[in-house]
């Protein structure tokens, strides 16, 4: 099994730049996807094993990622490690997990493996999860072999959803989603706030659009899988909830949080899908 790496970029800072093109070094080819309004000087003319795809413009995760798992493909890689400009690996683990990757034995079942970013799980002795129902897009790796039964990502999600979207289909087509609980990384979910409130603590928040799409996108895959398990449903409605109280709690944008949920519910009542507008 070989691998390639894939970075989706969004006005990254020259220290994520420079991160990226570090983890670059241990795979084959990388694979860049800008979604800048401008492209990102410091990846011209760099090194041979990388290619760089920028239209300009944000086109969304998903498309991102269709773009990179088809040219990926096409060149011969069997895996493709996703990875989000901020994520964060020590050099040591990210070896560990690509080469654990390459010699997994059981890819002919399995669709999706991801790593583990919530330390408090961490078991060094763990070298697979049971099965789970999804992970996270960053510093997932897809099973290129199966990606064209599985359908590749919903371009009508742009962002948010689009693993948990990829996962359930690979899982209804009766392979396995995985998780490696003995490799960890950082993962910012969101910008921190050290702010509280009574009892209340916030870890996380988010711009006020993302809950457009986390609404819209919420209530798309509701009416997608119907046959979806009533205890992942649950798990991702708490979530789901978490996130809009810890921003109308601890945000100063309430008002906008409200629109765009208002505007993310009637959107997917009328069946308006990909990026806002």
């Amino acid at each position: 099994m070989n691998i390639a790496l894939a970075v989706i970029l969004f006005n990254p800072s020259t220290d994520q730049i420079k991160r990226m093109l570090m983890y670059a070094d241990c795979f084959e080819t990388t694979y860049f996807y800008d979604n800048s309004a401008f492209e990102s000087p410091l990846l011209f003319n760099t090194k041979n094993n990388i290619i760089y795809q920028a239209n300009g413009l944000n086109d969304g995760i998903a498309k991102a990622l269709n773009f990179m798992s088809v040219l990926a493909k096409n060149n011969s890689f069997d895996l493709l490690f996703l990875l989000d400009q901020d994520s964060e690996w020590e050099m040591g683990q990210l070896i560990k997990y690509r080469d654990e990757l390459v010699s997994y034995p059981n890819w002919q079942n399995t669709a999706v493996i991801g790593a583990n970013y919530e330390l408090d799980l961490y078991n060094p002795t763990a070298y697979e999860a049971q099965k789970i129902y999804s992970v996270i897009t960053s510093s997932s790796v897809i099973n290129l072999f199966l990606f064209d039964e599985i359908g590749g990502f919903d371009e009508n999600l742009f962002i948010d959803e689009v693993d948990h979207d990829y996962c359930y289909r690979a899982s209804f087509k009766g392979y396995s989603i995985v998780k490696f609980y003995n490799v960890i990384f950082k993962q910012q979910i969101g910008k921190e706030s050290t702010k509280s409130i009574f009892i209340f603590k916030s870890k996380n928040l988010h711009s006020p659009i993302r809950f457009y799409y986390m609404i819209r996108n919420y209530l798309y895959l509701n009416s997608k899988y119907p046959q979806l398990d009533k205890l992942i449903r649950q798990h991702v409605k708490r979530k789901l909830l978490s996130r809009i109280k810890n921003n109308l709690l601890f945000g100063n944008e309430r008002l906008s949080v409200l629109y765009y949920i208002i505007k993310g519910y009637k959107d997917a009542k009328l069946k308006k899908y990909g990026a806002y507008n």
